[in-house]
């Protein structure tokens, strides 16, 4: 079928502390950006209404464009003769809290339940299990034990994972479940059978009407198309039960006729589009103020981690037990009681803006300890970029990226955040186009690829990053960098540091890297390899830091060594507010 022609498109994108617009639109044949505007959420107190929030922001598109877009009942649509309106509105949103989905499973063995719970944990889904064969045998107590969970994890959902040969413990499950309802013990919450057909009818006869049912086929690796029905099923539970749930958000909702997507995930498909457009490995972190997502891509398909409970505004508080994590990472002295004022002050507005030198540091700083934590729990996938198949990129976004002025500062962010490793470009999404794009993508993806391509991301440079761990002072790596009919230049750098080499946007560079025995570089441990390096605004960094980064001691020494890494990328302290 021959794509749908679309003109101007209006995108919104609901955070936690900002509410976002971007305007695109048709320039000499081709999507681009036009405009983009942000206010603070009103999903607070005095307000608590997001749709006025989001009429803030398209007031002030208009005033940016000289345009109308609303009318008395919401987005004008489709786009008027006279240029009023827009052809499609579309939003998305990283607001409400997390999604709960209760597990019940015959035994821990199951394979879909470890599918099942893989594919809730990579959508931040609170998820907790009831293995059947561990409850207790006698009736009444095993009820008890049900009861209990239910009232104690209040699920939005049931996940009820069986096969025909296991319908005693099922059955035994039904029987409680209607037993709980009948006896206003516990809500009717949705009940969703994965597995066998068989099993699954066998099991709605059992529960009957006391429960909303639906069956969905198990995740099957040979299968993707399982693991995609699953994820869609969990993504509607999450629009009925979390977005329908947000003040204002029913108004918003009446002038699309799409579903609302959750901002990470809109992001993350961005990132799958550019994966399979450049043949490349990507991963990116978004540092949000109530979650931090890293999705993984390549080839056109993708992975997300998502930490609901992490972020640099509300959930900073999170990292509080951990402040040593935050003051290693700052070039200068802070006491506990200094990071605990600076970590509840984020808590309390975290639409503050950085507005010092040591206030950016600082959310440097808290936003690498964070994703550590998140990358921790997650067990997230490794960020090994094989050099021998070109340069992978990594992708910054979010609120750290968005209120910094120094790339500088933003690099150093993202490779204390994700400890990539080889041969990589950097970018950032600096004006916060991904997520509205990815979001676009599933209903125009030409439209989305168009505007993506040409003014979502701003190249920062080539990174070199080496695992390993040495003497300090060592040398880590030797560079030999060419540029055009210049002579070879040879640069050593020495494990522990940081370096840039500039090389402008427009610019490539031949590089031959060699790195020391005990050092990985991309090709293996102390494998040397050639690439051709894209210049950005920093040029080239090589970064022997060694993985993973062991952040200095929190002293003069430490605070010293900082100093240089900021120096190197451009950042110098000498005559900056630092505190």
């Amino acid at each position: 079928m021959q794509q749908p022609e679309i003109g101007s498109i209006l995108a919104i994108d609901i955070g936690t502390s900002r509410t976002k617009a971007a305007l695109f639109d048709v320039v000499e044949g081709q999507h681009r950006f036009v405009a983009r505007s942000e206010v603070l959420t009103t999903l607070y107190f005095p307000v608590e209404d997001v749709s006025a929030g989001v009429k803030q922001v398209i007031a002030r598109i208009e005033e940016i464009c000289g345009r109308s877009l609303m009318g008395p009942e919401g987005p004008m649509l489709p786009q008027r003769k006279n240029g009023s309106g827009v052809d499609f509105f579309v939003t998305t949103t990283s607001l409400g809290g997390r999604l709960r989905l209760l597990l019940a499973s015959p035994t821990k063995a199951l394979a879909s339940l470890q599918q099942t719970r893989a594919i809730l944990d990579a959508r931040g889904v609170e998820s907790e299990v009831v293995v059947l064969s561990e409850l207790p045998s006698a009736s009444e107590t095993r009820y008890a034990a049900v009861v209990g969970t239910l009232k104690r994890f209040r699920p939005h959902a049931i996940f009820v994972l069986g096969e025909a040969d296991q319908n005693s413990s099922l059955q035994n499950l039904a029987q409680d479940l209607v037993a709980s309802v009948h006896h206003r013990e516990a809500e009717s919450v949705p009940v969703y059978f994965i597995g066998t057909s068989e099993a699954s009818e066998s099991f709605q006869k059992l529960v009957g009407s006391k429960f909303d049912f639906y069956a969905t086929g198990a995740p099957d690796d040979s299968n993707p198309s399982t693991a995609v029905r699953l994820e869609n099923e969990v993504a509607s539970l999450w629009q009925q039960c979390i977005v329908e749930e947000i003040p204002g958000y029913s108004l918003i909702a009446s002038w699309q006729g799409t579903p609302v997507e959750h901002t990470s995930f809109a992001w993350g498909n961005s990132l799958r589009f550019i994966s399979k457009h450049l043949q490349t490995e990507v991963i990116g972190i978004d540092i949000g103020a109530s979650s931090i997502s890293i999705p993984y891509a390549a080839n056109g398909a993708g992975e997300m981690r998502l930490g609901l409970t992490s972020g640099i505004g509300q959930n900073a508080i999170n990292v509080l037990d951990d402040a040593a994590q935050i003051r290693r990472r700052l070039p200068f002295e802070a006491t506990d009681d200094e990071i605990e004022n600076a970590v509840l002050n984020k808590w309390a507005r975290p639409w503050t803006v950085p507005e010092t030198f040591g206030e950016m540091l600082f959310e440097s700083a808290l936003s690498a300890a964070s994703a550590a934590r998140l990358r921790g729990e997650t067990n997230a996938y490794s960020s090994y970029f094989h050099a021998s198949s070109g340069l992978g990129l990594v992708v910054g976004a979010g609120a750290l990226i968005a209120n910094q002025s120094s790339p500088g500062i933003m690099a150093l962010t993202l490779l204390d955040a994700l400890e990539p490793v080889g041969a990589f470009e950097i970018a950032i999404d600096k004006d916060s186009l991904l997520a509205q794009l990815g979001a676009v993508a599933r209903h125009y993806p030409q439209a989305a690829a168009e505007a993506l391509l040409t003014d979502a991301l701003q190249y920062l440079g080539t990174c070199i990053a080496c695992a390993g761990n040495g003497r300090a002072g060592s040398k880590a790596v030797t560079i030999q960098i060419k540029r055009g009919a210049e002579k070879p230049r040879k640069i050593e750098v020495p494990y522990g540091e940081i370096s840039a080499i500039p090389l402008a946007s427009e610019e490539t560079a031949e590089v031959v890297v060699k790195p020391s025995g005990g050092f990985d570089c991309g090709w293996g441990k102390g494998k040397s390899g050639k690439l051709a390096a894209k210049g950005g605004r920093l040029g080239l960094i090589i970064d022997a830091r060694g993985r993973p980064v062991a952040p200095p001691s929190p002293n003069g020494k430490g605070h010293e060594r900082i100093r240089r890494w900021l120096d190197s990328v451009g950042h110098s302290m000498e005559h900056t507010e630092a505190r």
